[in-house]
């Protein structure tokens, strides 16, 4: 799903995977080492998971702006 948001654009973009347990504090140390401006995210979650998801954080703790998918599980 995310993979086509990239594909479609128009502008170059630079995609990165980010395995963390300190999710924000390296988010942030690549945000700003990167010059990032908008970060795209994708989750999986449970039914019913988006309602109790852990992806929100990430809106109100990063100092730039995100979209984030929830990508249904099977």
């Amino acid at each position: 799903m995310l993979s086509r948001l990239v594909e479609d654009c128009s502008i170059p973009l630079e995609v990165r995977a980010i395995v963390s347990i300190h999710r924000f504090k390296d988010v942030e140390a690549l945000i700003a080492r990167k010059g990032v401006d908008l970060l795209l995210l994708g989750h999986q979650n449970r039914p019913f998971g988006v309602f109790a998801s852990f992806g929100f954080e990430f809106i109100n703790h990063l100092s730039i702006d995100v979209l984030i998918k929830h990508v249904p599980t099977p």
